[in-house]
């Protein structure tokens, strides 16, 4: 049996006691075990819709923990898009207690619409350049802790923006250089503040951009305020 087969037996199991009180309508699977991440160092991690208490157990060794959420926090979380970690946690959720019709709720968020996801786009790279601007700027002052944080903070957004350009919502960070969509030159280089890698990235993301963004937006995207905070 595999670590994920394995997480997932227990999650099962658990989940059938939960399911046993009135008052939980649902379960969701959620975390590494759901994205199918899980390893020797993961934990389990529920989340219980309806009238219930948080808990945790030990299993084989294995933490197991469950926090509650209603239907309307769920809802809420999705709503207005803005939410990427939440959109990526139940876009990868596994359903398994449902007596609510969270699977339709879900399947109405399985991807950003069009014009949202331009949106996204513009912020991931407005962003991004401008962290990378940042970074510069720091490096000509001296400062080099400045530098080294407005480095990874432009590499996260242009991280993120190759899941949006592959019509994937971005993960959270843990995950999110796992499994790039797109090949992005001299990463490391670029997390430790090197401008001419953070260049390289940026140049290799500005034709895919172009097919979605104005030239305008593009070139000068300082010129123009996004409508969505940072990715991810």
């Amino acid at each position: 049996m595999t670590c994920a087969d394995k997480f997932r037996e227990i999650a099962v199991s658990v989940t059938g006691d939960l399911a046993a009180r009135d008052a939980v309508k649902g379960v969701l699977l959620v975390g590494s075990t759901a994205i199918g991440y899980a390893d020797e160092y993961s934990d389990i991690d529920l989340q219980v819709v309806g009238q219930a208490d948080a808990g945790e157990r030990s299993i084989e060794g294995i933490h197991v923990e469950w926090t509650p959420i209603t239907f309307d926090e769920l809802e809420a979380k999705l709503d207005s898009w803005d939410n990427d970690a939440a959109l990526y946690t139940y876009a990868h959720t596994n359903l398994l207690y449902d007596q609510l019709g969270l699977a339709d709720l879900f399947a109405t968020y399985d991807g950003y619409p069009p014009e949202i996801r331009r949106k996204k786009l513009y912020s991931g790279w407005f962003y991004g350049t401008g962290n990378a601007f940042d970074a510069r700027k720091a490096e000509q002052r001296g400062d080099p802790h400045v530098k080294r944080c407005a480095s990874v903070n432009a590499v996260e957004q242009f991280a993120a923006l190759t899941y949006v350009l592959d019509e994937q919502f971005p993960p959270y960070r843990k995950w999110l250089f796992r499994d790039l969509p797109m090949e992005l030159p001299e990463i490391d280089a670029a997390l430790a503040g090197d401008g001419e890698a953070l260049d390289a990235i940026a140049s290799t993301l500005e034709p895919e951009l172009r097919e979605h963004l104005t030239d305008d937006r593009v070139e000068n995207p300082y010129l123009y305020q996004p409508q969505y905070e940072r990715l991810g």
